[in-house]
């Protein structure tokens, strides 16, 4: 049985010297498209760099719509609907949170919802919005519902017009994250998980 646990620890060391040095595979082209076309660009939270996209719409309603993605993914889940998206509202404002997709990923980092809130209203501020529609899916709904809980508070910088939330855990006794999501919150697995999921 020791030989067997020995063996065992040195093939998840081995395998966690592999995977962590191993580099990142290249990117899809249309991963590559959705970066640098189209309003791709990146601001500053603090010191970490955060992608955004500014897609101006063609509808005439003159609306900004702010896009908060899920978890473990990035402004790329909405992609396919951005196209019908330009034609209902006049500006599309999607960003990637501190962690995920294009931004920064700063490893042993506390990452919150409140943190998440914050580099959403820095975005808003920085692009001068004073009014959105907000379009969140799972993580997004709860930075969506942070946001809104400053705004009843009076201390939101912006007003949130309408909310629609997809597929979040609104309510945390109901909530079940996926056996990926329970994975990247474990200390050494989650490194060697994450090369593989974002």
């Amino acid at each position: 049985m020791n030989t067997f646990i020995s063996v065992l620890i040195a093939a998840c060391a081995a395998a966690f010297a592999i995977f962590h040095t191993y580099p990142a595979p290249p990117k899809s082209p249309l991963l590559y498209q959705w970066e640098k076309e189209d309003g791709g660009s990146y601001f500053k939270f603090q010191d970490y760099d955060i992608f955004f996209k500014d897609v101006k719409g063609s509808g005439e309603n003159k609306d900004v719509l702010l896009c908060l993605h899920g978890f473990p993914t990035s402004s790329f889940d909405y992609y396919l609907v951005v196209p019908s998206l330009r034609k209902i509202f006049g500006r599309i404002v999607l960003f990637d949170f501190l962690g995920l997709g294009y931004s920064d990923k700063p490893r042993f980092h506390t990452y919150s919802i409140f943190e998440q809130a914050n580099v959403t209203e820095t975005l808003v501020k920085k692009l001068g919005l004073s009014k959105v529609h907000i379009l969140a899916h799972d993580i997004g709904d709860t930075v969506a519902q942070e946001l809104l809980a400053r705004q009843a508070e009076g201390v939101l910088p912006f007003e949130i017009a309408t909310v629609c939330m997809l597929n979040g855990g609104i309510l945390p006794q109901h909530h079940h994250p996926r056996w990926s999501q329970k994975i990247l919150r474990m200390p050494v697995i989650g490194v060697v998980a994450s090369r593989f999921m974002n």
